[in-house]
């Protein structure tokens, strides 16, 4: 390339218009080098100009030489300045370049990388479509793993909406959620793809939960419950309604349950119609388990029960299916942004209907705006405060009045009750009692059932709802429902696993209700139809224990004896071995039934398990058996155990008073008289202190000191107003007025006994009394009637016999030798007119 000829003339001119350069213009005052550089200086310099532009085709150009070339108009310095101003700025380019790729490697990271939420979210920072007050109650821990690797190697293993379904259908969580967050990193921050996009984030947090790591699938569900498209947080609040359920946060669950039914409905059908029937099983699920944590009366159940099964309402449909239905649900609510709306609808029928839409709305401005549109006014039965300005979301768009009551309350956390056409709204979490709260709760559990029998009559799931309300029943005392209910399950659900239960319930309800005959045809269906059930065994013992009800005593220690000799629980052997002691002492084999009640006792001590009072229980009987063989001294060791196993200071008084007595029969009377009067006064009733002035009576009488007991008994028949006690208190003070030779008085005061005593076998002991003072009273002839009047009842062996001694020794007295004989010989009755002077004359 030739520069024109003019062009180095031209720059002489600029000369003259800049002035003559002061540079040197000599070469080796301006470079340092040989001569032969010199040289080659001085030959270019002398060359035309466009020698200089040719220099880049030169075969082999010399850097210095290059560097060295002079300018017109420019000094060396300037070169140098330029130069060195021109490599800083090519090494700035090149550092530049190299910090930009990985800070654009870094953002290109963020921005496809799923969200997580932030460990600074808390709970009630934001609420959602549902209203809710409480959010994220626990964060992700640090290091959690929530997200995929974002970044181009991530980017290239392949995702999609299929293949993360079937890894969630086959419950392979970790790699659901590793696809699920591909297919987040792929949606990026698009507007247009926000229901999607909270769609995944729910997927991602049941992955999450399914997991185990808890925090994390809560702070997901949290971020969904965020989401503007109310049929994803219908979506979320159904799940969490399943999560509370299983961690048995029952009043969360419920309220879960009632914010999904609030706005189910912007989900079209069919898929809503499962959602809302599932939620008011689980609603009336969760109430049950809330009523049963404060039952004391325990019923039967299975382990699991009550129990909810999970469903997945989307889990068949595909990407397009999903995306149709979601944003279907999208946009109802967007015009009650404002406040709620209500409208009343024209229906043909006679039923009220509105139409409701509200946007986390106040409750009580809610009610006050259905109020207004002609719907039933609501009442509010506790105090003023916060829950009256919770936020609820609504969208019912064919609501009855009820039906509005009972969803808005509870998508609130509140409970409505309907009571006479007037709805009251309570708060469950304040009560002045816990039987108020009690009631509260299982009332409205009997109507969620009740509910949800009527609603939905071919449900496979009826078999729970009858049985809650059986267990319901129970808790609140109905126990002819209760048994309605149980026989229902039994009768039409004989394959459900609640069907044995059942029929061990009532049958134990018959049992207590002593519908003898009833309780074992229960009882002997469980054990036949059932024998394998986790209850057969139990329905063994209650059977056994129904057929000693009935006085089968021979077939109950039979079946209480083959229980005992299985291999069972520790409770099932102690109540077979109690009932098989029980059989035998209501046999009158005490012998067999002493050995039965130690085998209860030795078990018992062996397994650490049986209750004070069945110590106590056991305890007592086999005292009693002993003393009913006679073997005293091993009585009293009874009765002194079952003292120290008694709680309550009537159970001490019974028990010190059987030892007082066993005492007496050893003929002990100085420890039987310590023994009752180691019975503090103060805590008995009127009754139990007559009882106890009796007692010390009878053991002075024993002693031959009738005289003090008199002194005891004397003017305080008239404490009691029990007949019964005070016939004993003068049968006491006839004995002792016998014993110091007063016939008279003890004649006159066994008369009045015998009037005032209730008809009883005690009644003809009492009378055979009476009898022996009028012998000793030499009147022969009115002893010999009233020993006829006690021959003509039904008199235990041990009174006849003490009768015919006395109608013997009368005839005797009387010279009437045959008769006499007679009565020695057994011949009974022997009849003789008797004149108005002979009849028993009370004193």
């Amino acid at each position: 390339m030739h520069v024109p000829k003019g062009f180095v003339k031209e720059v002489k001119e600029d000369k003259q218009v800049f002035g003559e350069s002061s540079i040197p213009t000599d070469a080796k005052e301006v470079f340092a080098g040989d001569a032969s550089f010199y040289q080659m200086i001085e030959s270019d310099s002398g060359g035309e100009a466009e020698d200089f532009f040719a220099l880049a085709a030169a075969p082999k150009p010399v850097a210095s030489k290059v560097l060295s070339v002079p300018v017109a108009g420019s000094g060396a310095s300037g070169k140098k300045l330029g130069i060195l101003k021109l490599s800083l700025i090519i090494v700035l380019v090149i550092v530049g370049v190299m910090l930009l790729v990985p800070v654009s490697l870094y953002c290109f990271s963020a921005l496809t990388a799923p969200e997580v939420p932030s460990q600074s979210e808390k709970v009630g920072g934001d609420r959602g479509v549902s209203g809710q007050s409480e959010g994220v109650k626990t964060v992700p821990a640090a290091g959690s793993q929530v997200t995929v690797t974002s970044g181009a190697g991530a980017m290239e293993e392949p995702a999609s909406w299929k293949m993360a379904q079937v890894f969630y259908q086959q419950k392979d969580y970790a790699k659901a959620s590793s696809a699920y967050g591909k297919l987040l990193g792929n949606l990026g921050t698009d507007s247009s793809h926000a229901i999607i996009r909270d769609f995944l984030y729910l997927r991602l947090a049941l992955c999450s939960q399914r997991l185990g790591d808890g925090p994390v699938a809560e702070a997901y569900f949290n971020k969904v419950l965020r989401s503007q498209a109310p049929s994803v947080v219908a979506l979320a609040n159904y799940h969490m309604a399943y999560s509370q359920f299983a961690a048995q946060n029952y009043s969360e669950a419920r309220t879960k349950a009632y914010q999904t039914l609030a706005i189910v409905e912007t989900i079209e059908r069919p898929y809503c119609e499962t959602m809302i029937n599932d939620c008011y099983y689980l609603i009336a699920q969760s109430l049950t388990a809330q009523a049963m944590m404060y039952e004391s009366e325990r019923c039967e159940v299975p382990v699991e029960w009550p129990t909810v099964k999970y469903s997945e309402p989307f889990e068949q449909l595909d990407e397009a299916g999903l995306l149709k239905l979601l944003q279907a649900g999208s946009s109802p609510l967007k015009s009650a942004v404002l406040g709620p709306q209500v409208q009343k609808l024209s229906t043909p029928d006679k039923l009220q209907r509105w139409f409701v839409k509200a946007y986390r709305a106040p409750i009580e401005e809610v009610y006050v705006n259905f109020a207004a549109s002609g719907g039933p006014e609501v009442h509010w039965a506790c105090e003023y405060g916060p829950v009256h300005s919770r936020a609820i979301t609504l969208y019912l768009p064919a609501v009855t009045g009820q039906r509005f009551a009972e969803i808005a309350t509870g998508a609130a956390g509140l409970l409505a009750s309907f009571e006479s056409k007037k709805t009251l709204v309570y708060n469950p979490d304040t009560y002045s009692s816990v039987m108020e709260r009690k009631a509260l709760l299982g009332n409205e559990a009997m109507a969620a059932w009740q509910r949800f029998i009527f609603s939905y009559p071919k449900d496979k799931r009826l078999a729970d709802a009858h049985f809650g309300l059986g267990v319901l029943g129970t808790a609140a005392g109905q126990y002819v429902s209760a048994v309605g209910e149980y026989r229902q399950v039994a009768n039409n659900f004989s394959q459900s696993a609640l069907a044995p239960y059942a029929l061990f319930n009532s049958g134990k309800l018959q049992l207590g209700l002593k519908d003898y005959e009833s309780a074992k045809a229960d009882l002997k269906e469980l054990t036949v139809q059932y024998a394998d059930s986790q209850v057969s065994d139990q329905g063994n013992i209650m059977l056994a224990q129904t057929a000693m009800a009935l006085g089968d005593y021979e077939n109950a220690q039979f079946v209480f004896r083959k229980i005992y000799n299985l291999e069972l629980p520790a409770e099932q052997k102690l109540a077979a071995a109690m009932g098989a002691a029980k059989c035998y002492y209501a046999m009158g084999d005490n012998e067999s039934a002493a050995v039965w009640f130690q085998k209860f006792l030795d078990y018992a001590k062996a397994s650490k398990i049986a209750h004070p009072a069945e110590l106590q229980n056991a305890y007592l009987m086999l005292a009693q058996s002993y003393a009913n063989m006679g073997k005293y001294g091993e009585a009293c060791s009874g009765y002194k155990s079952a003292l120290a196993n008694s709680a309550s200071p009537g159970e001490q008084f019974e028990i010190t008073m059987e030892l007082g007595r066993a005492f007496m029969k050893q003929q002990s009377f100085v420890e039987a008289l310590q023994t009752i009067e180691t019975i503090n006064i103060i805590d008995l009733t009127a009754e139990q202190t007559c009882r106890l002035w009796t007692a010390k009576a009878r053991v002075l009488r024993a002693m031959n000191l009738p005289d003090q007991g008199l002194t005891i008994l004397e003017g305080k028949a008239g404490a009691t107003s029990s007949l019964q006690i005070k016939s004993e208190m003068m049968l006491e003070m006839a004995q002792c007025y016998n014993a110091t030779g007063n016939y008279a008085r003890a004649r006159g005061l066994l008369c009045e006994a015998i009037v005032n005593m209730p008809q009883s076998s005690e009644t003809a002991g009492l009378q055979c009394d009476l009898a022996e003072v009028c012998l000793k009273m030499n009147e022969n002839q009115q002893a010999i009637n009233v020993c006829n009047e006690l021959l003509k009842g039904n008199i235990n062996s041990k009174i006849k016999a003490r009768v015919e001694a006395v109608l013997g020794e009368a005839y005797t007295k009387l010279k009437q030798f045959d008769r006499a004989a007679m009565v020695y010989g057994g011949a009974g009755i022997i009849e003789r007119p008797t004149s108005n002077a002979q009849r028993p004359m009370s004193n």
